[in-house]
């Protein structure tokens, strides 16, 4: 298989699977192992703690000696973190488990792209696009699914998912390869150091990604209320638990609303961004609708109006994700580009650390409309800032 297919049909099978356990896992944590708004939040900090230690150091272990080997062993602890939170209903252990897949993810983050980079005698602008479109369709799969086991039981949807996650790993130790040689070494606490302090010191240096800093700082600021609460507020705030459907297929039909939204957003996204020169308008405007559509979300109380202003914050934010991912890969070279991604991934951590704390305080206090207005305004300051990147096109980052 060529780079391009293993690249999206990885994307297609890890978003099939994080769907399917989901999508059944909200479910679970709230009428199984009943847990309370702080705690759901509780548990996006976890996740966060676990990208805030692992991101760069495993983004280093990619550039340092294998990106390959960095996905399988990130697919098979994601694979464990799943089967461990199934197994229990005590919030302690659910917690472990948020770290324990969280750094899998880490493992993932930054190296695949960067493989794919790497990898494919090819512009690979298109191919991220792509590969996010695929990761859409993957998401119709996977919360489909989820609704049929699901509504069933939500253990057996969530089992599942993890045992794709372990396949999917074996799957790539057989049919990835490694064939362009970036510069392996043995990894050393001094080479370690050195890397980490090359990725810094690139993102320090470079305009382009010194505005990203502060546009992935917001982004991860904004997020942990409305991830962590917006199922909640959908089955109860909006009254939706009062229809005689299955609580899992209410979340299911909505995120695969949303997914087939964000499908034909980032198709107009592949018509219209062609190129730098629209990646301060097309950022800009994405941003405006996230925020829109989050106060939407919070302050009208008409279900269809409310769960509309959501499917459109998302749609927007899936089409912001691939955009952002090939303007920091255009402008890193090839020694630091999983380093400099993994630390965007960080940076992103460190801001729903912040987020979560800020939230769960909102949310002890306040309604979720008051958490939601407060994301909103918070969604302003990458809206804004999008406007500081310049529209020259670097051809060659090496020299940035």
């Amino acid at each position: 298989m060529t780079p391009r297919a293993i690249y999206l049909s990885s994307r297609f099978i890890m978003s099939f699977a994080f769907n399917l356990m989901f999508t059944a896992a909200i479910i679970y944590r709230i009428d199984i192992a009943n847990l309370a708004i702080y705690e759901l939040i509780l548990l996006g900090t976890a996740l966060e703690i676990s990208v805030l230690m692992f991101e760069v150091p495993t983004g280093v272990v990619a550039d340092l000696y294998s990106r390959k080997w960095s996905v399988i062993i990130g697919l098979l602890i994601i694979g464990a973190g799943f089967l461990l939170e199934v197994s229990t209903l005590v919030f302690a252990l659910i917690f472990l488990a948020q770290i324990i897949w969280g750094l899998g993810e880490t493992f993932i983050s930054g190296a695949l792209d960067a493989w794919l980079s790497d990898e494919a005698n090819l512009p690979v602008k298109e191919t991220y696009l792509s590969g996010k479109q695929f990761s859409l369709l993957g998401s119709v799969g996977g919360i489909i699914l989820s609704g049929f086991i699901g509504s069933i039981n939500p253990i057996w949807a969530m089992i599942t998912a993890a045992i794709i996650m372990i396949l999917l790993a074996l799957w790539l130790a057989f049919t990835m390869k490694e064939t362009v040689a970036f510069e392996k070494t043995h990894q050393t606490i001094k080479q370690y150091v050195k890397q980490l302090s090359f990725g810094f010191s690139h993102i320090r240096k470079h305009h382009v990604l010194r505005v990203l800093f502060i546009i992935m700082l917001f982004l991860g600021l904004y997020s942990e209320g409305i991830d962590r609460t917006y199922q909640v507020h959908i089955l109860d705030n909006l009254g939706l638990r009062n229809l005689s459907i299955a609580p899992v297929w209410i979340i299911a039909s909505v995120k695969l609303i949303m997914v087939l939204t964000g499908a034909l957003l980032i198709s107009v996204n592949k018509r219209v961004f062609t190129g730098d020169e629209h990646v301060k308008m097309w950022l800009g405007g994405l941003f405006f609708v996230m925020s829109a559509g989050v106060l939407s979300f919070g302050l009208f109380n008409v279900p269809a109006i409310a769960i509309s202003g959501f499917i459109l914050f998302h749609a927007a934010r899936a089409s912001s994700e691939p955009i952002l991912t090939h303007v920091m890969v255009e402008n890193t070279p090839t020694a630091l580009k999983a380093t400099v991604l993994s630390s965007f991934g960080q940076l992103d951590a460190v801001g729903q650390l912040m987020s979560g704390a800020l939230m769960v305080g909102i949310g002890a206090f306040f309604p979720l409309s008051v958490l939601y207005g407060v994301t909103a305004l918070i969604l302003v300051v990458p809206m804004l800032t999008a406007g500081l990147l310049p529209v020259k096109k670097n051809p060659n980052p090496e020299t940035a």
